[in-house]
């Protein structure tokens, strides 16, 4: 905003109020220039705001008389984010001997976004129990299993759609 009346006093405003909206004036304060006359508008997208147009009026006024005032819309459209999905490190190889147990646990992690979590490629002398997004894995490999390698692969998937994998060798 700009005003040709020298002293008058500019005021700025937004409406809605948003979480994580910044004004900040973009000329200089001084003795002589109290008075910001322009201002520049920041705003940091919240998780609850992905996928919307927010529509948003900005309007800057006077103090002269007549008071001058103008106002500008314009909309903010905050795309789907796909945050990171985290599983928890396994390490790339669990090792057991035949007649033995082996126990592990995935966890996968994206602020409460997991929409599934999976263990796939378990040989036979596994299994598996699940508890929201922790995946349990107990391995109970029998004399014909030893000498062998066995992929597993856990996949989490969270609500917008990005995927993680990781693979997992069980060694007997």
């Amino acid at each position: 905003g700009s005003d040709p009346d020298t002293g008058n006093l500019l005021t700025f405003r937004i409406s809605p109020t948003l979480p994580g909206v910044v004004l900040n004036p973009t000329n200089a304060l001084t003795a002589n220039r109290p008075n910001p006359t322009s201002f520049t508008y920041s705003y940091t997208a919240q998780r609850a705001d992905e996928g919307k147009a927010i529509s948003v009026l900005m309007s800057v006024a006077d103090n002269g008389s007549p008071s001058l005032s103008a106002s500008q819309t314009f909309v903010i459209n905050v795309n789907k984010q796909d945050p990171t999905i985290a599983i928890a490190p396994l390490g790339n190889t669990k090792t057991v001997r035949e007649n033995d147990v082996l126990t592990f646990t995935a966890t996968a992690a994206d602020n409460g976004e997991i929409d599934t979590f999976t263990a796939t490629g378990l040989p036979s002398f596994c299994s598996q129990s699940k508890a929201g997004n922790v995946i349990t894995i107990t391995c109970r490999p029998g004399p014909t299993n030893g000498g062998r390698s066995y992929n597993l692969t856990f996949t989490a998937t969270d609500k917008a759609g990005g995927t993680r994998t990781e693979n997992v060798t069980v060694v007997v």
